[in-house]
């Protein structure tokens, strides 16, 4: 029997890039979203849409799996997009396995992952630097700590910032703060929001930003690799990139490496690091268990992550992938780059001319085989405009 996949999460921007990448090679990939302006949902390689909230009914889940995967199970490579997809994945292995294929890593793997603060733990008893650190359980000690040391804390060198989460949501930076504001900001429903905190050293922000993007087999052998660095972002004080570029950069290749396997990895995964640009040390900022906002980079560059992911799912042999090209550049544009672009100071920003230049051709939202697809995922932004409740989404 054929086998086919299924790409949840539709709503991002990665989910069009893992759809386009394996209809293209003739996979008939299908979409799941609780969203029906989902930009997958209108490519022309999207076999089948599904409007359902897989996360919703725990207590259904055997009825919502069947419905997807109908008599197609267990042929079908199941692609989790996001941390909570991952972890109801994780949360619900052993039944789903008899519907589903796919390759994460062990439960507790993922947790650490999920968590910045083990995250860091581990890095360090592999020699890698982190940020300084201070996990907080509560909001009350936290905000004890800062106000009996305000002089030290409301500076540009502190954030605060989930200790499980992901871009730029929840982060607090200190900088926006005095004595007053601070004492009147309400950290408790902080808490409720975003759970427990990190109180954490900033790095200059004009230090480089490199993504580390691994896929690992099932007995965590390294399949792929590929490494970018962030040229710009928004917000443009510390949000998701927004314009990337394929470069090499064989030490953080290694130090990522060394860090998964000592989990025991398998499948996707994204190191997050960070230059500090008065020593040029690099930090590690985060483990991204899943695959990444910038992916279609990737793809473009040469390094198919989804269809490997796929091949590796059904126990097909693939051959290891270490080269890529170099000096590649693509534009998350809609809306990433053009708000980018209007909230960057005039004296900051490039003239309006090379801000236009290849817009188009680097944006990794069209494709020219793919228009449909294309006009959906331009247009996406807009229509969640009228939905508070994927807000969030326009910055990741």
């Amino acid at each position: 029997m054929k086998s086919s996949a299924l790409v949840s999460d539709g709503l991002h921007r990665k989910s069009l890039s893992v759809t386009r990448a394996l209809g293209k090679q003739g996979i008939e990939a299908s979409v799941i979203s609780d969203e029906f302006f989902a930009p997958s949902f209108w490519s022309k390689y999207c076999k089948k849409r599904f409007l359902l909230n897989l996360l919703a009914n725990e207590n259904d889940l055997n009825i919502d799996v069947l419905k997807v995967v109908g008599s197609d199970s267990p042929n079908v490579v199941f692609f989790p997009m996001e941390d909570a997809t991952i972890k109801w994945l994780s949360d619900n292995r052993s039944f789903l396995s008899a519907y589903l294929s796919f390759l994460i890593p062990s439960s507790e793997s993922l947790m650490t992952s999920f968590s910045k603060f083990q995250t860091m733990k581990l890095a360090e008893s592999t020699g890698v630097k982190v940020p300084s650190s201070v996990y907080y359980g509560t909001a009350k000690e936290l905000k004890l700590e800062i106000a009996e040391n305000t002089q030290r804390y409301l500076s540009s060198d502190f954030l605060i910032k989930p200790d499980i989460g992901h871009g730029s949501s929840g982060i607090i930076y200190l900088q926006d703060f005095n004595d007053d504001s601070w004492g009147k900001f309400d950290l408790e429903k902080h808490f409720d929001q975003y759970g427990v905190q990190l109180l954490q050293h900033r790095l200059p922000t004009d230090g480089r930003s490199v993504g580390v993007s691994l896929l690992f087999d099932s007995d965590s052998q390294l399949v792929a690799n590929f490494v970018h660095e962030r040229i710009s972002s928004f917000p443009v004080s510390g949000g998701p990139s927004t314009n990337r570029i394929g470069i090499r950069e064989d030490d953080l290749l290694e130090k990522s490496v060394k860090l998964l396997q000592k989990l025991n990895w398998q499948g996707i995964a994204m190191v997050e690091w960070k230059f500090d640009s008065t020593t040029g040390i690099p930090f590690l900022l985060e483990i991204n268990p899943r695959f990444w906002g910038s992916l279609e980079l990737a793809v473009r560059s040469g390094v198919n992550f989804p269809v490997l992911y796929f091949d590796l799912c059904r126990n097909k042999s693939v051959v290891v992938i270490t080269d890529y090209e170099l000096g590649r550049k693509v534009r998350w544009v809609f809306p990433g780059e053009i708000l980018r672009y209007l909230s960057t100071s005039k004296g900051n920003r490039e003239p309006l001319f090379k801000f236009i230049g290849s817009l188009l051709k680097d944006s990794e939202e069209w494709d020219s085989r793919d228009v449909s697809g294309s006009i959906a995922a331009m247009l996406a932004p807009f229509f969640m405009l009228f939905k508070p409740k994927y807000w969030k989404f326009l910055n990741r």
